[in-house]
């Protein structure tokens, strides 16, 4: 299971997953300092980060978006949970669904200084944690199910209206943490 840099050079353009079935890497990195790139993934194809999967962009760097109907996953096959560890000092979109591994669950977990954008309705029930930079919430299922743990950062819901998160996940707060307030947020 290799692991993917997007860096500066070469051919522009985003990159994409065609075909069917799964990509497993090991983790994914934007380092490329010319501008934003992007990561489609395209209907019936899988990206599957390892069972501790990352996905970095260093400070410095331009954002990420990662898009497309196909899915982003992580663990091993079919055995394995998985764990996406996003640290990110720069921003990162995540507009397709999110989903477990096969019978597996899938944790998210968000560290560094930037922000994590959840644009699309997600099915992982491995939880999500917060330790640090920004959560951007603009969907009422963009947390999926599982536990939710604040230990740091700050959240926000950045759909244009209010919201109620509609999956009735539990949560546990464990550090103050600031809601930017762009639009109310209601859990359920």
């Amino acid at each position: 299971t290799a692991s993917v840099r997007i860096v500066d050079g070469g051919t522009t353009g985003n990159v994409t997953l065609a075909g069917t079935g799964v990509n497993d890497i090991s983790s994914l990195g934007q380092t490329a300092t010319s501008g934003p790139a992007i990561v489609d993934i395209e209907a019936g194809r899988s990206l599957r980060l390892g069972e501790t999967g990352s996905i970095n962009i260093p400070t410095g760097a331009g954002d990420l978006t990662i898009q497309g109907a196909g899915s982003l996953t992580a663990g091993g096959p079919d055995e394995y949970d998985g764990e996406i560890a996003i640290d990110v000092d720069e921003d990162l979109t995540i507009s397709t669904v999110i989903s477990n591994s096969g019978e597996n669950y899938v944790t998210v977990t968000k560290m560094g200084d930037g922000a994590l954008k959840l644009t699309n309705e997600t099915d992982y029930s491995g939880g999500t944690n917060l330790i640090a930079g920004q959560l951007l919430l603009s969907n009422a299922k963009s947390l999926g199910a599982g536990m939710f743990t604040l230990d740091g950062g700050s959240l926000d819901n950045v759909s244009g209206a209010p919201l109620t998160l509609t999956n009735t996940i539990p949560q546990t707060w464990n550090h103050n943490v600031t809601f930017l307030g762009t639009n109310d947020l209601t859990f359920s």
